[in-house]
């Protein structure tokens, strides 16, 4: 192990301060994250204990036979049932989930079958980087398992789900790991395989449902595209996937540690402007991540020689640049479906062109991108973030998108569940969007469409102007303005909505109410809600706050072309704004969404 490795790795070490191990595992004083596990006070995870396990052999805290007894409750969570001649793998029975893991030592069955990469990356990759951290029957336990495991991710990549990258990145990349310690040549031929096709749907399609803008997923993704190039053995791919995890760090080199804007499955709910994290520094921003305790996990391992000591290594290599202000990237996600992002000196703003970015992944029963991800945000630095959410209170329970709520992900009770859309029209740091829930059919009291600005640290100014409101939130070094335009309640009309200011604890919302009243089962072809949003870079008092708003000019108009037959709420829809060196422009068709959501 090289100095620097060393340094690094002892930065980490204070993750495994105070953990509490149990029978081999690492004792969590929390539910799990699963259906069955979220009923217990306190967890066994799997995934938690295979990264602290690896980190503490690392290290040197924890010893052979401790490791031993790690190593066999690890196997006790892994689907073993008719899989003990290694030479017969793969063994791919219909709806086998042979060489799997529960995620948790709680659970009866699985229930998230990621548990098996993230059991198994850190195994894979201190198995790659550091081998004689391991005793010879520690080895041997590891690569039986892992054997046995590389039949589950022989099945994933054979019938792969390519869209959901951090997924399927991980189980193509373990099973190339697999097969290259193993020299198992049918699991290296089916990566290969793999990789080819998922390729070949980046190149064309893009990133399928956005983990690309998804900054805790690409700590899961970077060191996917890591093991997967260097144990593949093929020239070609490895330097596409090379290529593709250089371009991943300009990205994050762009956001230079603020928070992304906008962004895709986050958890980032309370709003922090400013992000910690390892893949910032791989992207060479100083100053982020290298003290996260808990998040030493694959990142650590699979890149220590480009994680720096401290900042002056950093600026003294010449790899840091400092990114200039203001800046701005369109970034692809999906088909015609991209993120434009705009960042100046103090803050920025961003917005998805369209989302949900594939059809059907914003709200399922049980399931969706919606409760966490944030299509239009903008980020004050050294401050907050604020983004636009659906609210919904069903007389029972509040439900929110964004909102953490994983085991209730649905914005609606019931089993048939509405289309939720935005879309959005970017110019510089002006954005118009334009919010729909359509064919409604579901139980509420109130639903509303607002901003939501976490410990809100500024001031408040609230004006109208030609008829529309407007709220500007006054900062120490940046404004935002926002302003309601056109939209639908649940009576059906169309007119000029209200904007409502409500202050919850430290928290701002700024709402349009698109319903309100007696709980009910609500039957409606459309809600809609549309905003103007502009992020200025400097301070504005509230004078100069009213006199930029009075120069805006905006135009709102909705018609029929004749060529379809369209309701009211389904008219086509073009809204512009300019004055103050902005021009913004956005059309809308309910008909056809740029998603595929249709």
């Amino acid at each position: 192990m090289n100095k620097k490795w060393a340094n690094v790795c002892q930065r980490a070490a204070k993750a495994l301060d105070g953990l509490v191990w149990e029978k081999g595992f690492v004792v969590t004083d929390a539910p799990g994250h699963t259906r069955e596990a979220a009923q217990c006070a306190r967890t066994h995870s799997g995934r938690t204990t295979s990264e602290r396990y690896c980190l503490a052999r690392l290290l040197g805290k924890r010893s052979q036979e401790q490791g031993l007894e790690t190593l066999q409750a690890l196997e006790s969570l892994q689907v073993t049932e008719g899989m003990d001649n290694p030479q017969a793998l793969p063994r791919l029975d219909a709806g086998s989930q042979a060489g799997a893991f529960r995620w948790y030592a709680e659970e009866t069955r699985i229930w998230d079958t990621n548990a098996a990469f993230f059991i198994c990356m850190p195994l894979i990759l201190h198995r790659l980087l550091v081998p004689d951290i391991f005793s010879e029957s520690e080895t041997q336990r590891i690569d039986a398992m892992l054997s046995r495991a590389g039949n589950w991710f022989y099945h994933e990549c054979e019938h792969a789900i390519y869209y959901y990258s951090n997924k399927i990145l991980s189980d193509g990349a373990a099973l190339c790991g697999i097969a290259y310690l193993t020299k198992n040549e049918k699991y290296r031929q089916m990566a290969v395989q793999f990789f080819q096709k998922w390729l070949d749907y980046t190149k064309k399609r893009g990133w399928g449902w956005g983990e690309n803008l998804s900054l805790g997923y690409n700590g899961v993704i970077f060191p996917a595209l890591r093991v997967a190039e260097s144990t593949i053995g093929d020239a070609a791919i490895a330097e596409q996937l090379r290529s593709i995890l250089e371009e991943q760090k300009r990205l994050f080199r762009f956001y230079d540690g603020h928070e992304l804007v906008p962004t895709i499955r986050s958890y980032n709910y309370g709003g922090d402007a400013e992000r910690t994290s390892l893949v910032f520094n791989l992207a060479g921003v100083p100053g982020n991540g290298l003290d996260v305790a808990g998040e030493y996990s694959d990142l650590f391992c699979a890149f220590a020689d480009e994680l720096y000591e401290d900042d002056a290594a950093l600026y003294a290599s010449g790899k840091y640049c400092p990114v200039s202000a203001p800046r701005e990237r369109k970034t692809r996600i999906f088909d015609g479906v991209y993120a434009d992002s705009w960042y100046g000196e103090h803050g920025g703003i961003g917005s998805l062109n369209a989302f949900p970015v594939i059809s059907g992944t914003d709200c399922n029963v049980g399931w969706g991108l919606g409760w966490q991800s944030m299509p239009v945000s903008f980020v004050i630095y050294g401050c907050q973030t604020g983004y636009l959410r659906f609210y919904v209170d069903d007389g029972e329970c509040v439900r929110a998108h964004p909102k953490r709520n994983y085991l209730s992900p649905e914005l609606f009770p019931g089993k048939i569940l509405p289309r939720v859309t935005t879309r959005s029209g970017q110019s510089a740091s002006a954005v118009l969007t334009v919010r729909a829930i359509d064919r409604l059919r579901n139980r509420a009291r109130e639903v509303a469409d607002e901003y939501y600005v976490p410990r809100f640290d500024g001031a408040l100014y609230e004006t109208s102007a030609n008829g529309r409101p407007f709220i500007a939130l006054l900062y120490q070094h940046a404004t935002v303005v926002i302003g309601a335009l056109l939209g639908i309640a649940y009576d059906g009309a169309r007119r000029q909505q209200k904007l409502e200011v409500c202050k919850e604890a430290d928290a701002l919302r700024i709402r349009q109410i698109l319903y309100q009243g007696q709980t009910q089962l609500l039957e409606a072809d459309r809600l809609e809600s549309a905003w103007l949003t502009v992020y200025i870079d400097r301070a504005m008092a509230a004078q100069e706050a009213e006199d930029f708003i009075r120069n805006l000019r905006i135009s709102d108009v909705a018609w029929s072309d004749g060529q379809e037959p369209r309701a009211n709420w389904a008219l086509l829809r073009s809204v512009c704004v300019e004055g103050n060196g902005i021009s913004a422009h956005l059309e809308t068709d309910p008909y056809r969404f740029p998603g595929g959501n249709n």
